[in-house]
């Protein structure tokens, strides 16, 4: 009869996966001196995140968590979304405006100083070829790996014990966050990338009250696409 795998050892090999996909990543940014590699880097990039998951779980049954399997369920995800784009992104705007007139300089204590003017761009066609790439280049690729693969793990070693807004939830939330958060600095090192954990926890909570990724999919593409907008028309 075959042992059962320790939870812990499966803990164990997923951040060891995650060490070695990201150190893979950032290996094909650093090669990008190579043509093929600079000319298909979105599509190498995708492949390594939805096929190391499908590889690492090919034997899992139920399988991971991906897409609604009803047209009620997908309604209910798209609900979600759109309820949570109308609250957050109205919020993030007024916030960003602030800070980029100089009004939060105080918390960087003098080191970081804003001073930007809202001059609204003509020029779309960059945001429009924007959309698809983030939504299927760098939103699903990015949340199958870290919401549907890493978090459904976490959850089964850490458990959801706590309910938040109708959710149940558990530190795999949290690190999962964390780790994408960090996972950013794996290819070039920002300062902000610490503030990727926030909107992450949004990108969780999405895929623990759905049961799938779709809500936490569009949410992070539309969130790019946020950041793309304020680089495009502050300057």
């Amino acid at each position: 009869m075959q042992e059962k795998i320790p939870t812990s050892l499966k803990i164990f090999s997923l951040l060891i996966i995650w060490v070695l996909t990201m150190l893979g990543i950032h290996l094909l940014f650093r090669l990008q001196t190579i043509t093929f590699i600079r000319n298909n880097l979105a599509i190498l990039n995708c492949a390594i995140l939805i096929y190391v998951p499908l590889v690492a779980t090919w034997k899992l049954k139920p399988p991971l968590p991906l897409f609604e399997k009803t047209l009620g369920q997908l309604f209910a995800s798209l609900k979600l979304f759109i309820i949570f784009s109308i609250v957050i992104f109205p919020i993030m705007l007024g916030l960003n405006h602030l800070l980029q007139k100089g009004v939060f300089n105080f918390i960087f204590f003098g080191f970081v100083t804003f001073s930007r003017n809202f001059a609204p761009t003509h020029e779309w066609q960059e945001f429009l070829t924007a959309i698809p790439y983030q939504l299927f280049f760098v939103a699903l690729p990015e949340e199958f790996f870290f919401r549907s693969y890493m978090q459904t793990f976490l959850n089964e070693y850490f458990g959801k014990p706590f309910r938040f807004l109708g959710a149940q939830v558990g530190w795999g939330l949290v690190l999962t966050s964390l780790l994408f958060a960090i996972s950013h600095s794996f290819i070039y090192v920002q300062w902000w990338h610490f503030s990727i954990f926030f909107p992450s926890l949004v990108f969780g909570w999405l895929r623990e009250k759905t049961g799938s990724i779709t809500a936490s999919v569009l949410f992070h593409a539309t969130s790019n696409l946020f950041s793309l907008w304020v680089a495009m028309n502050y300057r």
